[in-house]
């Protein structure tokens, strides 16, 4: 529920609050469509900055996951206070950049520990925040606007809810190593977490303030002792620095040869299809994602019947999430993940082909009901198939996705100053997402395996 909760935060408030708002925005600020458009690809921006910077094996996945959610809280109480584009653009910029790291920190610790304890089946509810939080905030932003709230209302009552269950996130996960993060190896091969600047004070005996003076001043030999320990003690870091390089050294050649595949593999270029088709996938939802409510208010201009739209989508996503070990039985993650981008680009043909009521409440569901399902299954594929550098294939393919969404918006945009009609981008997303299933298709026919493949992940 933790997981939940955070995703929540990350993507429902720090990546999505602003598709409920901008229609209304529209009208509080006189806001162009492109105007729009440039604020969410600020967001997307963020979000391949911080996917980047959390591949960084050198950050602790809970440092990540603690650091994003306070910048999503923080950054959606700026907005409402704030009516400057390029002041929005920052903050949307900001937000985007935490909600990655939550996303990233919280996946390499949510997945290792539900494994851990057997409970894979979990997932889908840790998951299922994401369309909870976007469900709740359309909710929330729907209950503001036909009460007469304006935007800046929104985004307040935005953060207050992004707030209540980001404390509940923090409290509730535990502090503990995940994905890719640094440990050290004890003398008996164990791993431990690593040795810091107070912990080595502590084992000295050096660093306690004026005890170790008056120690030094009134025990004879008592100085030179614990020079020595000093001493003893970087010698066992030194040891433990050689032992652990060792061990993973090991390791990867544990890797290669289980994985069968030459000692170069794991950095070389077999990830390319996985990662390319997660930035298809990146670019072919975040259409709909970023407009959907827009094209609704086009259609039926009313708050009361247009609003409903992005809650529908959540209610979806949320449906999907917990339903995925349902709709996936029997099926290998790659062959679901590659339905579940054709039935993403049906809906997108059907909201390109034109915009009447019916056309736009299909394309919700089927967008909001496959685009967690699509980030569930990659990431599940990336957490197998990238073994000790799990979290960082993790990272890349989120970069991936984070590229393909800040391109949709700009693409968007391009339309709209070249003066084609925008329907024409959505038959591009729709394309893109085709191409990601070939992909994924080709990639698993017999001989054309990627890095250190699995049964599981096929």
């Amino acid at each position: 529920m933790a997981g939940a909760a955070s995703l929540a935060v990350a993507m429902g408030i720090g990546r999505f609050a602003f598709t409920p708002i901008l229609p209304i925005m529209q009208v509080d600020f006189d806001l162009s469509l492109s105007d729009g458009g440039l604020i969410a690809s600020a967001n997307y921006l963020g979000y391949l900055i911080g996917a980047v910077s959390a591949a960084h094996r050198r950050i602790e996945a809970f440092r990540l996951f603690r650091t994003g959610l306070g910048v999503v809280v923080a950054t959606t109480a700026l907005m409402s206070v704030i009516s400057s584009l390029p002041l929005w653009l920052l903050i949307r910029c900001l937000a985007g950049i935490g909600s990655a790291w939550v996303l990233v920190g919280a996946t390499s610790l949510v997945i290792p520990r539900l494994r851990k304890a057997g409970r894979t089946s979990l997932n889908g509810i840790a998951f299922a925040g994401v369309g909870l939080g976007i469900a709740v905030a359309g909710l929330t932003c729907q209950a503001l606007f036909l009460s007469g709230n304006h935007s800046a209302g929104a985004w307040l009552a935005l953060t207050g809810l992004g707030l209540s269950f980001a404390v509940y996130a923090w409290r509730c996960v535990p502090r503990e190593s995940g994905i890719g993060d640094p440990v050290l190896v004890t003398r008996n091969g164990r791993a431990s977490a690593p040795h810091t600047a107070t912990s080595m004070r502590d084992h000295s005996g050096i660093g306690r303030g004026t005890d170790n003076r008056r120690d030094i001043d009134y025990q004879p030999g008592r100085a030179q002792q614990l020079r020595a320990r000093y001493m003893k003690e970087l010698w066992d870091r030194f040891i433990l620095f050689l032992r652990r390089h060792s061990v993973r050294a090991e390791q990867r050649a544990d890797v290669r040869e289980s994985a069968k595949v030459a000692p170069d593999a794991l950095s070389g270029p077999p990830w390319w299809p996985l990662i390319l088709a997660y930035g298809l996938f990146g670019y072919g939802y975040i259409l709909p994602a970023t407009f959907l409510p827009v094209y609704a208010r086009e259609i039926v201009p009313d708050p009361a019947s247009f609003g409903w739209i992005w809650p529908l989508f959540g209610v979806a996503t949320v449906f999907s999430t917990v339903a995925l070990g349902v709709l996936t039985r029997g099926a290998r993650p790659r062959t679901a993940w590659a339905l579940a981008n054709l039935v993403m680009a049906l809906g997108l043909v059907l909201l390109a082909m034109g915009t009447s009521v019916a056309n736009v409440v299909i394309c919700a569901i089927c967008v909001g009901s496959t685009f967690m399902v699509i980030t569930m299954l990659g990431m599940r594929v990336g957490e197998s198939l990238g073994g000790i550098r799990a979290r960082t294939l993790m990272a890349w393919m989120t970069a991936a996705f984070a590229l393909g969404q800040l391109l949709g918006p700009m693409v968007f945009n391009g339309f709209i100053y070249s003066g084609l009609p925008t329907n024409y981008a959505f038959f591009t997303a729709a394309i893109g997402l085709v191409a990601a299933s070939t992909m994924i298709a080709w990639s698993t026919v017999p001989g054309i395996t990627l890095r250190g493949q699995s049964d599981e992940a096929k």
